[in-house]
């Protein structure tokens, strides 16, 4: 049975993480329910976190090592852990801490999890952080002198094995795994920055050409997320290495993101000449607009990546055909190959997939060695297709069928993604929206994991597993929330916290 391997891309959110546990817990018990079928039968093994997701990324992959329950896991993790209460610093270095979540994610890690669902491939977490120093590179090139430049973007890589000890994940001497995720998740806005011992990475550091790496090994971070949200792009650079083993397994990114950005329709306010938008929504525009920008510039080079493949695919086997002198009008041939990929760019924007079928190529040395020089020279080599899809509420019935927008379903979206924080009940509103969308891409004719490739009899018993672990008492229909409509005691809380931030900035002047 083919393999599906899935690599995983979990965007930031703040509180809506809590939509993303969801979505998680779902997608987890399809997969460990498929294994327990067929030992993986879908492996995950490459996770891309920032800010909540990296938080997320550590959970579900010691969920899927362990064989811990995913529901168990998410739930606690992000509907009863991080209320706006357990949440308040006790010092004075910033509003809120992220001690509270620290500690009830070690407790969560150190679970008993059943071994017939617990995966033994390895999993490559790759988590965001924003260097607040800065790391300097020299960037070498051919024609010239090196060039000199800065990047605030930093790395925490990891490989996480089954069997691995829970200290492993928390303790040091080095930035631990869960460390790491909490710098990513320590957003600016709210939390303090977080230190990290990066001192046993020095000889990477170096070999990536940093030239200013500190003496002492410590660097201060702040959430990855204000960066690089949506991390494609770097899962699907951990996959390339992964899928050089010349498997040909299957292979599927998912991302997962609460608060996609939505196509831009016909008539909207940011086309509007005769009303100009006012500065804080200018504002608040532009960090979307970062996000999505992001996102698609991954999507495309995906994409561009897959046709161009396909394209090489189809001059290969035309070449071939040429030098063994089989075909009888050779420019007439090349010009059929000329023509029909302008044909397939003219017609990609469709909904159908307009690339030609191809037959597998022969396997003779010739094939080989031109299929080699093909992929060299055109900087293909090592690469292969892949299949994306992202999983948010726009597969919502109430979502897709027009009748209901995402931010009138997501609670804990006020005060710019932090409203979560402020009762349970709005986390558990997003939690079971994550695992409803889930359970949409589980299933979907045109995505779900038939789509992907997986035996329809597994993606059965995956999708019905699912379904079974889904609680109706989590439905709370909170729905959108408003300043104007909190309680008082919720208005109270958040005046506590603007009452500390106010103090916070005043003494330092």
């Amino acid at each position: 049975m083919a393999q599906l391997r899935v690599g995983l891309t979990i965007s930031g959110a703040i509180s809506l993480g809590a939509y993303e546990g969801g979505a998680l817990a779902a997608l987890l018990v399809a997969i460990q329910e498929a294994n327990r079928e067929e030992r993986e039968a879908v492996r995950v093994d490459a996770i891309a976190g920032a800010s909540a997701g990296s938080i997320t990324g550590v959970l579900a992959a010691r969920t899927l090592l362990e064989g811990l329950d995913p529901v168990d896991v998410m739930w606690r993790s992000w509907v009863e852990a991080p209320d706006l209460k357990r949440l308040r610093a006790k010092g004075r270095r910033a509003p809120l801490s992220v001690e509270a979540i620290r500690a009830q994610a070690t407790e969560l890690l150190s679970g008993e999890g059943d071994p017939a669902v617990a995966q033994h491939t390895e999993i490559r977490l790759h988590m965001a952080l924003a260097a607040l120093r800065g790391l300097n590179y020299e960037i070498g090139r051919i024609g010239g002198p090196p060039l000199w430049a800065t990047t605030y973007l930093d790395w925490g890589e990891r490989t996480l094995s089954r069997g691995d000890s829970v200290q492993a994940y928390t303790g040091p001497p080095d930035a631990s795994r869960v460390d790491i995720a909490m710098a990513s998740g320590a957003h600016a806005a709210a939390f303090p920055a977080k230190g990290l011992d990066r001192a046993s990475e020095r000889e990477a550091y170096l070999r990536n050409h940093v030239t200013n790496f500190p003496a002492g090994g410590w660097l201060w971070y702040t959430d990855g997320g204000t960066l690089d949200n949506e991390l494609l792009g770097r899962a699907l650079d951990v996959t390339r290495q992964i899928d050089g083993d010349g498997s040909g397994a299957r292979r599927l990114h998912l991302l997962v993101s609460p608060d996609p950005e939505q196509p831009v329709s016909g008539e909207d306010r940011w086309s509007d000449g005769a009303v100009a938008p006012s500065w804080t929504s200018a504002l608040a525009r532009t960090l979307e607009v970062l996000k999505a920008q992001s996102l698609y510039e991954d999507l495309a080079r995906v994409e561009k990546t897959n046709s161009r493949l396909h394209w090489v695919a189809q001059l290969e086997r035309t070449l071939l055909e040429l030098i063994s002198e089989r075909h009888a009008d050779p420019e007439g041939a090349l010009q059929g190959v000329v023509d029909s990929i302008d044909r397939q760019k003219r017609d990609l924007g469709e909904d159908e997939d307009v690339r030609v079928s191809l037959n597998p190529l022969p396997t003779t040395g010739l094939a080989k060695r031109l299929s080699e020089v093909l992929a060299l020279a055109t900087g293909l080599a090592g690469k292969q297709e892949v299949a994306v899809d992202i999983i948010s509420p726009r597969l919502l019935p109430e979502v897709a069928s027009g009748k209901a927008e995402i931010a009138d379903l997501l609670a804990g979206e006020i005060l710019g993604h932090f409203g979560g924080f402020l009762d349970e009940r709005y986390r558990s509103n997003d939690f079971a929206l994550g695992y409803r969308s889930t359970l949409e891409w589980l299933a979907a004719a045109d995505r779900g994991l038939v789509h992907q490739g997986l035996d329809p009899g597994l993606a059965r018993v995956a999708i019905d597993g699912a379904r079974a672990h889904y609680e109706p008492r989590w439905e709370t229909g909170t729905g959108r929330v408003t300043l104007g409509s909190l309680p008082i005691r919720q208005k109270l809380a958040l005046l506590r916290v603007a009452a500390k931030t106010a103090s916070i900035i005043f003494r330092r002047g």
